[in-house]
C-alpha cells in the first residue's frame, strides 16, 4: 500500500543526509494524566445552582522522585520508558518502578560528576556531548524542513509509478576467462573462434575461481560488475562471446553470455523506501543549497 503524503516523512529522515545520532532525540508527549474522558458531570437538580461555577485547573501531577531536592519529572520518567522500550528486543513489559530506580541511580551520578567538576576536567568527554547536542539540534531542524516541505500526494504516486518503471533490471549468466594481458586474452579468441570448447578453454586457461566451473558466474545485473564488464554483457546476444577483449581492474576477460532474463521488480515496500529516500535526497539538498548561498563560509 503507497503512503499517503502525511506518512512520507513522518519517521527520522531516511535521506544521505541523516546525521550520525549518538543519543535518541526525545520529543514532548501529552500528559498521561488528562482527565478520564469517560467521566461524566452530574447533572443538575432543582437544588444546584444554575450559575456558572468558576473553573479550576486541576494541579500538575508532582515528581516521580526527588534526588537531594532535585525533581524527576514524570514526563521525564515517560520519555526513558519509550527509550528502554524502544531498545528492548524481547517486547518485554518494562517495569516502571526500576525504571525511576535507573533515573534515580543516574541522577546520583549526574549531581556527583558536576559536584567534581568532570566536564570541565575532561575535554574529550565535553567534546563528545558538543557532538551530541549538535547532531540532535541538526537532526530536529532537518525533521522540521521535511515536515514542512512534504510532497502532494499526487507528486509521491508520480514518483512511485516512475520510478517501478526503471527499477527492474536484466539479469544476466555468463561464463569467462580471465587472463593477465591482453596479447593472451587475443589467443584464447582465437581458439574459440576455431572451435574450442568455452568451459573447457576457462578450466585450463582461465586465473578466476570459477574457472573449475567452465568459467560460470551467478545471475547479476550489470551495476554490480565493474563498468566494463557490464557495459561488454549487454552488447552480447545468447551463445555468443566477446571477440575483443575485455579490460578491468582484475586483468583480461572474454565473456559468454549463456542466458538473460527479467529481474524481479522491487516490492512495494522497498519502492516506497526508495522514493521517500530520494524525495528526501532532493528536498534536503535544495534546502541546504539555499543555506550555502545565504552563508559565508571559509573552509581552511
Amino acid at each position: 500500500m503507497k503512503p499517503t503524503k502525511l506518512e512520507v516523512f513522518a519517521d527520522m529522515p531516511n535521506c544521505k543526509h541523516r546525521l550520525v545520532l549518538l543519543a535518541l532525540l526525545l520529543t514532548p508527549s501529552y500528559s498521561l494524566y488528562a482527565a478520564d474522558p469517560a467521566e461524566q458531570p452530574p447533572s443538575l437538580d432543582a437544588t444546584d445552582s444554575l450559575e456558572p461555577q468558576p473553573t479550576v485547573a486541576p494541579e500538575p501531577p508532582g515528581p516521580a522522585a526527588t534526588v537531594n531536592g532535585t525533581p524527576i519529572s514524570r514526563d521525564l520518567v515517560e520519555a526513558y520508558t519509550r527509550v528502554s522500550q524502544g531498545q528492548n528486543a524481547n517486547n518485554a513489559p518494562v517495569d516502571s518502578k526500576s525504571l525511576v530506580n535507573e533515573l534515580i541511580n543516574q541522577e546520583l551520578l549526574l549531581q556527583e560528576a558536576e559536584q567534581q567538576k568532570l566536564v570541565e576536567q575532561d575535554p574529550q568527554l565535553a567534546m563528545q556531548l558538543e557532538v551530541v547536542r549538535r547532531n540532535m539540534i541538526a537532526t530536529a531542524a532537518m525533521r522540521k524542513v521535511l515536515r514542512e516541505q512534504q510532497p502532494s500526494e499526487e507528486d509521491f504516486n508520480k514518483e512511485i509509478e516512475r520510478l517501478s518503471s526503471t527499477l527492474t533490471q536484466k539479469e544476466y549468466k555468463v561464463r569467462h576467462i580471465l587472463v593477465d594481458s591482453e596479447d593472451k586474452a587475443k589467443a584464447v579468441i582465437e581458439e574459440l573462434k576455431g572451435g574450442a570448447d568455452f568451459s573447457e578453454t576457462a578450466k585450463t586457461q582461465s586465473s578466476d575461481n570459477s574457472a573449475t566451473d567452465g568459467g560460470q558466474l551467478e545471475w547479476f545485473t550489470v551495476d554490480i560488475m565493474p563498468e566494463p564488464f557490464g557495459n561488454a554483457v549487454t552488447t552480447l546476444s545468447k551463445g555468443n562471446f566477446t571477440e575483443q577483449p575485455v579490460q578491468t581492474q582484475f586483468g583480461w576477460h572474454i565473456i559468454l553470455l549463456d542466458d538473460m532474463r527479467d529481474g524481479a521488480p522491487p516490492s512495494a515496500q522497498e519502492l516506497n523506501q526508495r522514493v521517500v529516500r530520494e524525495m528526501q535526497d532532493r528536498i534536503m539538498n535544495e534546502h541546504l543549497e539555499k543555506l550555502r548561498s545565504a552563508a559565508t563560509i571559509e573552509i581552511k
